[in-house]
């Protein structure tokens, strides 16, 4: 093949695109914690970290990103073998703390590494496999919007949009439940889709069953970090507003969620605050710093054990970036 033969030509713009793939994420970050921080004082957000108790802050960090991994291990667990692919709970545990380290740009790299198991150590196709962790995510972020329409049916919200969500919510579960009952033959042929109506209604309750540890564990978590930083948020208004803040940072579109979360967070949270902003901004960063060095320790710790398992670094799953990478934490 000669240097300016047809299949090589386009390897310039290929390579453009991924550039430009990896450098949006970062760009709507920094655009969000501009617009977030633009009119706050940094010696004011730093004073608001002043009488953290910080060895509890980081202590119950470490305890509950533990048990966030376990809990969301668990939930993998059993929704695995619902579809009949059993994986011993050691080995994905290893996995998915391994993942931590390869998704710290981007969601969805961790969970195609998760399909790049699947594929060499139970030999699960591409886009079947790809079609489980559509089905994890999709019941992970059902769950979050689950628990703040229980939570907006009984908070006091001033927002008047808000007070529609519940009744929302329970129109698109009913409508979803109808879809899932017919099963349109359109729907189910597309390969990736199929295994989500392979669970039907009954597979879609236990799932979100053992999803729930997961995200109580989040919101355990993120709440008392909340009262740490003085910010006094009653605990209905937390399981209303805080799945709101895990879905803005579990949006594929920023690193981490860097800026969204932080956005999302003093919209929510800031008149639960005497300080104000500068303590909302402040708990928001600690918690994804604290988050960022924890996983990245994780991952580090986990990763050659779980190459040893089949996990690669850089898996043969590229057809993955289309999977909604909307989970939380």
């Amino acid at each position: 093949m000669t240097e300016h033969s047809p299949q090589s030509a386009p390897q310039p713009a290929s390579a453009w695109k991924r550039r430009a793939r990896s450098l949006a994420p970062w760009l709507v970050a920094g655009l969000a914690m501009f617009w977030v921080t633009h009119a706050v004082h940094w010696g004011d957000v730093w004073r608001a970290c002043e009488h953290v108790p910080l060895g509890w802050f980081v202590g119950t960090s470490l305890v509950m990103l533990l048990l966030n991994c376990a809990a969301d291990t668990l939930a993998m667990y059993y929704t695995f073998g619902w579809f009949g692919c059993h994986v011993p709970y050691r080995e994905l545990f290893v996995i998915r703390g391994a993942t931590y380290l390869v998704a710290v740009v981007q969601y969805y790299v961790g969970q195609a590494a998760i399909l790049g198991f699947l594929r060499s150590r139970k030999g699960v196709p591409l886009w079947r496999g790809a079609g489980w962790i559509l089905f994890v995510s999709a019941i992970n972020m059902g769950v979050l919007i689950l628990i703040a329409a229980a939570g907006l049916a009984r908070a006091q919200i001033d927002i008047k949009w808000l007070k529609m969500v519940p009744a929302v919510v329970a129109v698109t579960v009913v409508g979803y439940a109808i879809l899932l009952r017919i099963k349109p033959a359109f729907l189910t042929r597309v390969q990736m889709l199929a295994p989500i109506f392979e669970m039907g209604i009954t597979g879609h309750i236990k799932a979100t069953i053992v999803r729930i540890p997961h995200v109580l564990v989040l919101i355990l978590w993120h709440y008392l970090s909340l009262r740490w930083f003085g910010v006094r948020v009653p605990v209905i208004t937390a399981l209303v507003y805080l799945p709101a803040v895990f879905f803005f940072a579990a949006l594929p579109v920023s690193v981490q969620g860097l800026g969204l979360s932080q956005w999302a967070a003093v919209t929510f949270f800031v008149a639960y605050s005497d300080s104000g902003k500068p303590a909302v901004l402040a708990y928001s960063l600690a918690m994804t710093a604290v988050s960022l060095v924890i996983q990245v320790s994780m991952g580090v710790v986990f990763l050659r054990a779980a190459q040893r398992l089949g996990m690669r670094e850089q898996p043969p799953v590229d057809a993955a970036q289309g999977v909604a990478p909307v989970a939380a934490g």
